[in-house]
């Protein structure tokens, strides 16, 4: 064990009392924060949210390290502690002692390994070459919604991949129904990470619509 006399302590940005560093994570996308933080503090510092202390890990050698299964235990964060509020105890937002973690993991595990993502290339590249054919056909001075198409590309192939369902958002201004429901779910589990708990419990109504896509799927999942 290393001499606790020869660790440096771990940066952290100056906060305000209470709510210490919420205000440095204002905005629509926090995660431009955190890297605007990065390259300030370094790949490792803390935030204080509330009474809550966060470490912040940029680097792939740290991420690497705590991502060690032997050494480290699954822990959730803030952002997997708000889609946790949305889709319950899934396989990414279960604790690892939760028997639905297992659960899903045991049925989930089998359609991720090498052979079985081979197996979707010719579905992912055909949403791909949706994405690629829907950019060639924009004029030179339209702007890209690069944040929105990638969402489109995620949800559609794993539509198309897991479910041989196609949501074809790239043929469509309007979004499917679904897919606009859990991309408003999304955005309020990152805004959520901005707000304090009393704000959390104050927003029924964007909660309850929030949890609407989790909801839908689990009346259709089949048993």
């Amino acid at each position: 064990m290393a001499d606790q006399s020869e660790l440096e302590p771990i940066p952290q940005p100056p906060g305000h009392p209470i709510i210490g560093n919420l205000l440095d994570l204002r905005g629509e996308v926090p995660i431009l924060n955190l890297m605007k933080l990065a390259e300030i503090y370094g790949p490792i510092f803390r935030l204080r949210i509330g009474g809550r202390s966060i470490l912040v890990l940029s680097s792939f050698e740290l991420v690497n390290e705590v991502c060690d299964n032997d050494r480290f235990d699954k822990f959730l964060g803030p952002g997997l502690m708000q889609a946790r509020t949305i889709a319950g105890d899934g396989l990414f937002t279960a604790w690892t002692q939760e028997p639905n973690w297992k659960k899903a993991h045991n049925i989930l595990t089998p359609s991720f390994g090498s052979m079985a993502v081979r197996s979707y290339l010719p579905e992912m590249v055909d949403i791909a070459m949706q994405l690629v054919e829907k950019w060639s056909r924009l004029n030179p001075d339209e702007d890209i919604d690069v944040p929105g198409d990638m969402t489109r590309l995620t949800l559609d192939t794993i539509g198309l991949c897991a479910f041989s369902y196609r949501f074809n958002s790239f043929y469509s201004e309007n979004p499917q129904p679904f897919v606009a429901a859990m991309q408003d779910a999304l955005s309020f589990a990152t805004s959520n990470l901005s707000k304090l708990p009393i704000q959390r419990r104050l927003m029924f109504r964007r909660m309850a619509r929030a949890s609407l896509p989790s909801a839908a799927f689990c009346r259709r999942a089949p048993r």
